[in-house]
């Protein structure tokens, strides 16, 4: 099985970031719903609050869509020529996506592709997340829910962040556009850090 982060891997771009865009496009009284993400962002960067609650500030604005699915299909139906064509050639019904954007987002792609995938539990209608942002530590938390310590075969990311999941790969490799390497031994050596 080889396993795939999402944005900027396959995806030649970040699929919330350029959701939110769409979405704000098409309704721009949705940037009222996120007035406090400044400040929350500032509090994350300081370290006062984490991550999950700094990206909740932002998925504020989902709440207020109407007819969310719809919206998601339509979006995909534009943006789903950014899917990589090296990713495209070498594509397998096992693969596993394991993606920090939210599940309401990811899986009518992930579907389309005929991949099986994970994404971080996000309830679109509070915009809160159900536990945490499926990133670095908590990517192999959500990993071990299905597949215990099952060592997959090659794991691709454009994230150090990813370097926890790296580590559980037989090789791991680095995405930079549509260049791929080896992942850095450093970043697999290192214990403790958690990359942006």
């Amino acid at each position: 099985m080889n396993v795939y982060d999402f944005d900027k891997t396959i995806y030649d771009g970040d699929s919330a970031t350029n959701f939110f865009f769409y979405s704000i496009k098409k309704n721009p009284k949705l940037m009222l719903s996120i007035l406090k993400l400044p400040f929350s962002f500032m509090r994350f960067k300081m370290g006062t609050i984490s991550r999950t609650v700094m990206k909740q500030s932002l998925y504020q604005y989902v709440k207020h869509i109407d007819n969310l699915e719809d919206e998601v299909k339509e979006f995909w139906q534009q943006e789903k020529h950014k899917i990589k064509d090296w990713y495209l050639a070498q594509k397998d019904d096992s693969d596993l996506i394991i993606s920090a954007s939210p599940e309401f987002l990811i899986k009518p792609i992930c579907d389309e592709l005929n991949v099986v995938w994970m994404a971080s539990k996000l309830d679109p209608t509070t915009g809160k997340y159900d536990g945490s942002n499926c990133y670095g530590e908590h990517k192999v938390d959500r990993y071990r829910e299905f597949y215990n310590d099952e060592m997959m075969d090659d794991f691709y990311s454009d994230s150090l962040s990813d370097s926890p999941l790296a580590k559980l790969a037989k090789k791991a490799y680095f995405v930079k556009g549509n260049t791929i390497t080896e992942w850095p031994l450093a970043a697999l050596l290192d214990q403790d850090t958690i990359y942006d």
